[in-house]
């Protein structure tokens, strides 16, 4: 579908534009001439709509990312829509002045429009677009669910509405001599324009956003506007002092300092979020208007810090758009997302170097000159893309030191920055992330950047958009207990992407979900033995959940000698620990106990509050079960029954919880528990100590970064507290 729109709708000016200078052209004088000339018009629009449409229709036999109806429907609301717009406009255009003047004033009519989208693009928050020639544009390419919303539908029926009233009032000329005539010709399309205009805005500006919202704070240095009511208006004090911490590590770093407050838009959901600006799934920042724009924060996520560091950019980059660029208006994407991942810091297990590391050992990491081009760093995986360009920026930090950091990033050009070629820099980067002594990473790290990373670039996934919308619409299917339905919409993904084992393993879940264990075992199988198209990580997850679909078939004693087999395999830590807590309840005496944990554990049963209930009872006749008891903290966790699940959570440790990967996740949620309760110096102190004992670089920087948090917390409460 993204072919056909774009190669439509790059056509579309010229489909309009003929179709006008047609209309115009032979618009007779009299109203006889008038039918013909409508037909004639409509006829060199619909014969220059085809040429772009038998284009991209001609190889979609040949060609496995064509989603034929998808691109058709995109097609009627994009190009057709807009040439029934163009005929409209030219038809009325002729009517009144000659074909010259009238041609010209159509190219003014569509540049002018393009130019109104450039501008509101610049001057307000939304990146998306609504033009009458064009259609609609969501903003971002990393977006994969786009769906046609009630917004664009309304629009596109205002331009052909707004198209129909335009040609009705060229006939009102022909039909109605005199000044009837040219009076009756503007009631249509004025009404039409008043009709829609009035009955909701399509580009909003940054004031109706921010009411749309509702909720406003404002600190030292930002201006937040929030949802009024929800989840992210609960936690807006908490938020505002993290917008606080990553302001000043960032002035730190950088050694300077934005010159005006930071506007800061955070979304209470990508569907919040579609709505009001475009790009749901896109976090934002527009650098030259000092905002950015985020969906659902929590407290301590990496992406804050990362879009902030976009603006503090704008400090350093010259140009209107404040961020490194050729041609004076092409951002330079590796400098603009290297220098944000530079400085965000580790990202999640692992630093952007051990990432980059691991990728190059895997052999999945594309070159950094390919990166370091626009069409490169676009035509890859965006997680590639991002953390080799941030290690590579990282590593000129460290190295060359902060002022030619800024240097680069203000000319954006590598070479005289640094007066050493490009090769030669590449290549020292890359004998620093292949050295282990610099750079350590173990077998596990390896397995589980392959997981994360060996995946297609956004255009050469197949059928990307189409897939996205059936994944949604499989879960909303599974939240309405339409489990059949779910499985049919993850076999037609499979249909189209089968060489995709994640595509393969989400019909296993769903297959399991449904109880048809013997096909979602067939599945499975396929899944675990892909050795080439599969990561060793994906595998071994598909192996707990074959071990797992043994328990449910009856099989336990297989189930059980399955787990301990996997015991060892590289995998990551989520699915690790969920393995370690069923081999130590498959050794649990008491068959009882036993087996009422792993059906609420393999079958999710009970679910909810009434799990929650369930454990805490189970709890009261075994006080002293060490993973009974981690498993209710992690309820209560979730739950949010804080003081309750840190308790508990003491009381797993005190009773000897074992392995020690799963002390260690239970250490953590009670330092996290802390920083909810705000008992800040016990937090301070809980996450300090779990940085010492942790197994990778990149979990302890984001242990010791909680630490800062917490001494910035008690810091800034007392700040804002004094009179």
């Amino acid at each position: 579908s993204l072919a056909s729109d774009s190669l439509a709708s790059d056509s579309l000016a010229s489909d309009s534009l003929a179709s006008d200078s047609l209309a115009s052209d032979s618009l007779a004088s009299d109203s006889d001439a008038l039918p013909e000339t409508v037909v004639h018009a409509t006829i060199a629009a619909l014969a220059l709509l085809a040429i772009p449409l038998l284009v991209v229709s001609a190889g979609a036999p040949w060609i496995s990312n064509c989603d034929i109806p998808g691109g058709l429907r995109h097609y009627a609301l994009g190009p057709l829509t807009g040439a029934v717009f163009g005929v409209g406009l030219g038809l009325f255009a002729g009517t009144f002045v000659s074909r010259k003047w009238a041609t010209a004033a159509v190219i003014v009519v569509f540049w002018g429009m393009l130019g109104a989208n450039a501008w509101h693009f610049y001057a307000e928050p939304p990146i998306s677009a609504f033009n009458h020639f064009a259609g609609y544009w969501t903003g971002s390419v990393y977006d994969d669910t786009i769906t046609i919303t009630p917004v664009w539908a309304r629009f596109r029926l205002y331009t052909l509405l707004l198209g129909l009233a335009l040609g009705g009032g060229a006939a009102c000329v022909r039909l109605f001599p005199g000044g009837m005539g040219w009076a009756l010709s503007g009631v249509g399309p004025i009404a039409t324009v008043l009709a829609f205009t009035t009955s909701g805005a399509f580009d909003l500006r940054r004031d109706e956003i921010a009411a749309a919202l509702g909720g406003r704070m404002e600190t030292e240095h930002f201006i937040l506007h929030y949802p009024q009511n929800g989840p992210v208006a609960r936690r807006i004090e908490a938020l505002a002092a993290d917008h606080e911490l990553r302001w000043t590590q960032l002035k730190d770093e950088l050694d300077l300092a934005p010159t005006r407050k930071i506007r800061s838009f955070i979304y209470e959901s990508e569907t919040q979020k579609q709505e009001l600006i475009g790009a749901g799934a896109t976090y934002i920042a527009k650098p030259w208007s000092w905002e950015i724009h985020l969906n659902n924060l929590e407290v301590g996520a990496g992406v804050l810090k990362h879009e902030l560091a976009h603006v503090f950019g704008a400090e350093l980059a010259k140009g209107f758009l404040k961020v490194p660029t050729s041609l004076f208006f092409f951002p330079k994407m590796a400098f603009v997302e290297g220098f944000a991942v530079a400085l965000e810091g580790s990202r999640s297990r692992l630093t952007p170097h051990q990432w980059s590391a691991a990728m190059r050992a895997q052999g999945i990491a594309p070159p950094i000159s390919t990166i370091l081009k626009a069409e490169g760093f676009l035509g890859t995986h965006s997680g590639k893309a991002y953390t080799l360009a941030g290690s590579f920026l990282r590593f000129l930090l460290e190295t060359r030191g902060l002022d030619r950091f800024r240097a680069l990033y203000a000319d954006g050009d590598l070479e005289s920055t640094y007066d050493e070629g490009q090769e030669a820099l590449i290549a020292e980067w890359e004998r620093f992330v292949d050295d282990r002594e610099k750079v350590p990473l173990t077998a596990d790290d390896e397995a589980l950047a392959r997981f994360q990373f060996d995946q297609p670039g956004r255009f050469h996934r197949i059928c990307t958009l189409e897939i996205a919308g059936w994944e949604v619409d499989a879960a909303k299917a599974k939240s309405l207990g339409d489990l059949n339905g779910a499985v049919d919409l993850h076999r037609r993904i499979v249909s189209f992407d089968g060489a995709d084992a994640d595509k393969r393993a989400a019909l296993m879940e769903a297959l399991i979900d449904g109880g048809r264990f013997a096909e979602a075992r067939d599945v499975g199988e396929t899944v675990r033995d892909d050795d080439a198209g599969a990561s060793g990580v994906l595998r071994a997850r598909t192996s707990v959940r074959l071990a797992e679909l043994l328990w449910l078939e009856g099989r336990h004693d297989d189930a059980f000698a399955a787990w301990k087999a996997l015991a060892d395999v590289p995998i990551d830590d989520g699915t690790r620990r969920r393995l370690l807590v069923l081999i130590g309840l498959s050794a649990h005496p008491e068959p009882a106990f036993r087996a009422q944990l792993l059906e609420y554990l393999i079958k999710g049963s009970p679910s909810g509050d009434a799990a929650t209930e369930m454990l805490a009872a189970m709890a009261l006749r075994y006080p002293q079960e060490p993973l009974l008891l981690y498993l209710l903290g992690r309820r209560q966790d979730g739950a949010r029954l804080n003081d309750a699940a840190d308790k508990v959570l003491g009381r797993a440790l005190d009773a000897g919880l074992a392995p020690e990967l799963l002390r260690f996740e239970t250490r953590r949620l009670r330092a996290q528990l802390a920083f909810r309760l705000d008992r800040l110096e016990e937090a301070e102190a809980r996450y300090s100590a779990l940085a010492v004992d942790a197994s990778s670089l990149g979990l302890a920087g984001e242990l010791l970064e909680w630490a800062e948090r917490c001494r910035f917390f008690r810091q800034y409460r007392g700040a804002s507290s004094a009179p």
